[in-house]
């Protein structure tokens, strides 16, 4: 098997896995419990095994589905890292001024371009 499975169905799996309930997956991810459900079982049948086992009012990963699930929530850990660091390296590069309108006008933006040029 070389195609990767759905992204959808991966993060489903990675928050069912980490929470231990489609109820509370389904409102963490702010959608239907059947929603999640049918994310877990196409992951499954992509994947052609079982990784949950499903109990009265539980679901539980079984061994393969836990080694699966580490590694998955790994990869979404460092998702969320790059992408965290990405949104604060973005924000360092902001500059941000706020002025009255008169002010901008005839003081600021006519040397907006020196600074521009001193400070690219």
């Amino acid at each position: 098997m070389t195609a990767l499975p759905p992204l959808n169905a991966l993060r489903c799996f990675e928050v069912v896995g980490r929470l231990g309930s489609i109820t509370s997956a389904a409102e963490e991810l702010s959608v239907t419990p059947a929603a999640v459900s049918r994310q877990i079982r196409l992951l499954e049948e992509h994947l052609g095994l079982r990784l949950f086992l499903r109990q009265h009012r539980r679901i539980v990963l079984t061994s393969m589905g836990a080694g699966y699930h580490a590694d998955i929530a790994r990869l979404f850990g460092g998702l969320q890292r790059a992408t965290s660091e990405l949104g604060e390296r973005s924000r360092r590069r902001q500059f941000v001024i706020k002025a009255p309108h008169s002010v901008a006008m005839r003081w600021l933006l006519p040397r907006l371009s020196g600074f521009h040029r001193q400070y690219p």
